[in-house]
């Protein structure tokens, strides 16, 4: 009987034991959860799309250098940017080319007048850059003017203005040279509008190239996975630029 008692003490002990230590790690379970279910809360994984370009940037770089907005969208693909900027290299060189040439006629124009008629064009206006050319000299100009009543057209007769011209072959030799250069000056703003007009369209088609970019990015998406008792579940939430 009491042997019996002993073994049922130890039983009863036994029991409860077990039952604490199973109690304990169920617990210990719950926690586990608990705390991972609040780890897997906080944790938001973000999937982050490619660069996003700035429309506006490849506007602006375009307009600094044609190609170069083109470029900033696709460096590994951007021909119609080299095209662009192959364009306005030649424009450059055509302006400089008009710019250099119009200067040396200038100055042969100044030459010529002042070996063959005796007057210095550095410091004279257009009306006797003109003058130079349509008379043999300044009287002469001067008494068409009379004769035609034009009385603001008369040029004053001072040693800077007076001109003769040594024959009328110099003086038609001086309007040829004249017509040269004013060709080559009038060529320089078709040049001129050329390059903006190139930076225009360079600037415009590298905008549209970054917006088009951007509208082919995928979704900005958020991943919250939520786990609950074993059953779990994941909540997205998603968004365009």
């Amino acid at each position: 009987m009491h042997t019996s008692a002993i073994h049922l003490k130890f039983i009863f002990l036994a029991v409860v034991l077990i039952a604490f230590l199973c109690n304990t790690e169920i617990l210990k379970a719950q926690q586990q959860q608990i705390n991972g279910l609040s780890y897997q809360q906080d944790q938001v994984l973000f999937n982050q799309p490619e660069r996003t370009l700035n429309p506006g940037g490849a506007l602006m770089r375009s307009f600094v250098l044609p190609g170069w907005g083109h470029y900033y969208v696709d460096n590994q693909s951007w021909r119609r940017g080299q095209f662009h900027l192959g364009a306005d290299v030649l424009l450059i060189s055509t302006w400089i080319y008009l710019h250099t040439n119009s200067n040396m006629l200038q100055g042969n124009l100044n030459t010529f007048a002042n070996a063959y008629a005796g007057i210095n064009l550095r410091g004279a206006n257009r009306r006797v850059e003109i003058a130079v050319g349509n008379y043999l000299s300044l009287a002469e100009h001067n008494e068409a003017q009379l004769r035609a009543r034009n009385w603001d057209r008369f040029i004053d007769d001072i040693p800077e203005n007076r001109w003769n011209w040594d024959s009328e072959d110099k003086r038609l030799e001086y309007v040829l040279m004249r017509d040269r250069r004013e060709r080559a000056k009038q060529q320089i703003p078709a040049v001129v509008s050329l390059m903006v007009l190139n930076r225009v369209v360079s600037g415009v088609h590298a905008f549209i190239q970054a917006r088009n970019y951007n509208a082919t990015l995928p979704d900005i998406s958020f991943n919250i996975p939520i786990e609950t008792g074993g059953n779990g579940f994941v909540t997205t939430i998603r968004f365009q630029l």
